[in-house]
């Protein structure tokens, strides 16, 4: 738990230094989601999925999005996150085991 309070600590800071960077807003997602802040996370996630970066992190950026508004109980949001994960990368493991009642 520790970790992930100096990670979200960390993020914060760097979205500021890097607002267009997609690393930047993945990571401050990632160590949201891992404290359970979902609607942030999904918020990090989404504004990373915007920024300029490889189809294959902009589908990361969309699962993780797809996971935290899963989380919140947003099946709807969660399932086109998800699609247009699988859209961008149609072999991503992670957008494809996500199970959207």
């Amino acid at each position: 738990r520790k970790l992930w309070d100096e990670a979200r600590a960390v993020g914060e800071a760097a979205v500021y230094v890097d607002v267009t960077g997609g690393a930047a807003h993945m990571g401050y997602a990632r160590a949201l989601s891992a404290l359970g802040a979902h609607d942030k996370a999904a918020f990090e996630a989404e504004t990373a999925a915007l920024c300029k970066m490889e189809k294959k992190d902009v589908a990361a950026a969309h699962v993780l999005a797809a996971s935290s508004l899963l989380a919140l109980k947003k099946n709807k949001e969660a399932a086109a996150h998800r699609d247009e994960a699988l859209r961008l990368a149609p072999d991503d493991a992670a957008a494809k085991a996500l199970k959207i009642p």
